[in-house]
């Protein structure tokens, strides 16, 4: 039930004492207004989308900050959605505040009229021809701004349609909505929520239609709306820290090569972490991806805070690695986290809730990313907590070889989930986490390395041997699958049976022009399928990585180039999405994805620059072996943080 305001419309006339638009950005459009699509390839600091056909500007575009999220078209409408799970709309932390949006210009869509959609650091511009937009939602707050500059004499309405929802894995949502009617706006209240709209212009008029809250501006140069789930002061939040907390990526870890791609995608590829962050009553940490998976994960986080230790924001590495220790089970850290407290609800789909745990990976992970955290920030975890995870990856190892066995029966299963009931028994992939997990926990507490021995051991002389792709043990028996997942020793190890490995992986039944396959297009389980087909970023970062660390850089260089190829070929230019069509490298999963932006991070400091963080006889070093293309006359990686020091690496 939606229960209005008994007038239709209610205009407002503000006098003069009133706060007109306090803290309007005039900067913002006047830095906008100029750019083209060209400038993608000549400004570091912008994407640009411009409309040149009946479709421009209806791929999706994200704006976030740590307590809030708009995933909106590009042209700035939200199309409906009652998707618990596909987050688009505007959400603060899990739950849904509005599920579509319109803007009128005299009475018809906007859309006709849109131009142009940039994206820059710390908001996002839209032109339509005398009236331009720009949204913004502050690093710190629970709410989105929206500005308005008008050039004309147009009519600008918008239409905000409510849905309050929590996220999924509930089924949570309000029916039962009171518009009320305020001074400066409206506020939209429900059992689940309330949401509030504040209007700051010389004169509007709010009103509800047909369940949307309606706000029209007439004669207006310039207008602002701000909508949170709180009450809104008049200075809705600091411009100045807002700017700062955008641009602190800049000036830190920054990449100086001749190529234009590889610096600006390297740079956007950092801000993806920086705006992935998330503050949540359930913790802090990384959202994996979006439109979906905008919630917590296991080995998605600790890959991403992986990165993130390498490029000065350890303390989001931290928080995420906290966070998922504390939600962890007897030292099982946790697959994936909803972050919503569900603990006092009584939603069958909440208590059915089976995946948290589905994975084998997370807990070696996570050892080895509090190991690389704590290389470069100096950071401590307690060894209590370290054995306790560590303790629950050996229980993993039922017949007592050294190598832990995925049990799908048991949840206990790798990256490969679409056919994880093929590969029960030991697996190429999770055991080379395990035996570097263990060698992360002797170089932390200082333990001998006798586990790692037996299990390194028992590793080589199983999977590697050249010439065969070895992925999993059915007992003794080996499944050979040439699959993405042979890449990952090769990130640890080295050796001939790695080197043949990652050749092969190189060749064209494997690897295409934008990325490594996920399985072979020669094995008979090749579907062009999820994880039996598609391109992932992520593998194609293991393979890099591997490939540097095993002197194979020609073929490392090959594989790191094809992220500034999607960078900028992305619908939503500067995003590397999650996966790819292994024929046509049409986006098929998410567009915006943080382990794919992280792993480029990670193979640009760990393969491009060999730079490692390694700690001897109790002292700890940095070095670097960085391995220039011959096309490139010179290269450095400058201001990256190690330790509270500040270091430049120039090849």
């Amino acid at each position: 039930m939606i229960r209005e305001c008994a007038a239709k419309y209610i205009k407002r006339e503000c006098g003069l004492k009133a706060m007109v638009c306090p803290m309007f950005p005039f900067k913002y459009f006047e830095e906008c207004r100029s750019l083209s699509s060209a400038d993608n390839h000549k400004r570091m600091d912008a994407w640009i989308v411009e409309r040149h056909n009946l479709g421009g500007g209806t791929g999706l575009s994200l704006l976030k900050g740590k307590k809030a999220h708009l995933i909106c078209l590009q042209y700035g409408d939200i199309a409906f959605s009652r998707s618990n799970r596909y987050r688009t709309g505007f959400w603060i932390g899990g739950r849904k505040h509005i599920a579509s949006l319109e803007m009128r210009i005299n009475g018809k869509s906007a859309y006709p009229l849109f131009s142009k959609y940039v994206r820059r650091l710390p908001y996002i511009y839209r032109s339509f021809g005398s009236v331009e937009r720009v949204d913004l939602i502050p690093y710190d707050r629970p709410m989105i701004v929206m500005f308005l500059n008008i050039s004309g004499h147009e009519n600008v309405q918008i239409r905000i349609r409510p849905l309050h929802m929590t996220m999924w894995p509930s089924s949570d949502s309000s029916s039962n909505y009171a518009f009320e009617r305020r001074d400066d706006g409206m506020a939209i209240i429900s059992p689940l929520a309330a949401t509030r709209i504040k209007v700051d212009c010389p004169a509007f008029e709010t009103g509800v239609e047909d369940g949307s809250a309606v706000i029209n501006i007439q004669a207006s140069d310039r207008a602002t709306i701000v909508i949170s789930d709180d009450e809104i002061p008049d200075k809705y939040f600091d411009i100045g820290g807002h700017e700062s907390f955008h641009n602190w990526i800049t000036n830190n870890c920054i990449l100086d090569t001749p190529s234009f791609d590889f610096n600006k995608s390297f740079l956007w590829a950092k801000h993806d972490l920086l705006e992935f962050y998330s503050e949540t009553e359930c913790g802090n940490g990384f959202y994996a991806g979006f439109p979906e998976f905008s919630w917590f994960f296991g080995r998605d986080g600790e890959w991403m805070s992986m990165a993130a230790a390498e490029c000065s924001l350890e303390s989001m590495a931290e928080e995420h690695l906290n966070m998922l220790e504390n939600n962890s089970r007897k030292g099982r850290i946790p697959h994936e986290i909803p972050i919503v407290d569900f603990s006092s609800s009584n939603d069958n789909i909440v208590q059915n809730f089976t995946t948290g745990f589905s994975s084998i990976d997370s807990s070696p992970l996570w050892a080895i990313a509090w190991e690389r955290l704590s290389l470069w920030s100096n950071r401590r975890i307690s060894r209590r907590k370290l054995e306790k995870v560590l303790r629950f990856s050996a229980s993993c190892d039922a017949d007592g070889d050294g190598l832990i066995e995925n049990r799908f029966d048991q949840g206990l299963i790798g990256w490969p989930e679409s056919w994880a009931a093929a590969r029960n028994g030991a697996c190429v992939d999770t055991n080379a986490w395990w035996i570097a997990s263990l060698k992360a926990f002797s170089r932390l507490t200082g333990d001998d390395l006798r586990s790692y021995d037996k299990a390194s051991r028992c590793y080589r002389r199983r999977f590697l041997k050249s010439g065969e792709f070895i992925d999993s043990f059915d007992g003794n028996s080996p499944r050979r699958i040439k699959n993405a997942m042979l890449a990952v020793p090769g990130m640890y190890l080295r050796g001939k049976a790695i080197r043949d490995i990652l050749i092969s992986l190189g060749l064209p039944d494997s690897m295409t022009p934008w990325g490594l396959r996920s399985m072979s297009s020669f094995e008979s389980m090749y579907d062009m399928g999820y994880h039996t087909g598609y391109v992932w970023p992520l593998l194609t970062g293991w393979y890099a990585i591997a490939c540097y660390n095993n002197g194979l850089r020609n073929i490392g260089f090959s594989a790191l180039s094809t992220f500034p190829f999607l960078s900028f070929s992305s619908s939503d230019p500067g995003r590397i999405g999650e996966v790819y069509h292994p024929e046509s490298m049409q986006e098929m999963g998410q567009f915006a994805q943080g382990w794919s932006s992280s792993i480029f991070i990670q193979a640009v400091v760990e393969g491009l620059f060999g730079i490692r963080a390694e700690r001897h006889n109790g002292r700890i070093t940095l070095s670097a072996s960085p391995h220039k293309p011959p096309e490139w006359d010179s290269m450095s990686l400058s201001r990256v943080k190690f330790r509270g020091n500040y270091y430049d690496i120039d090849a």
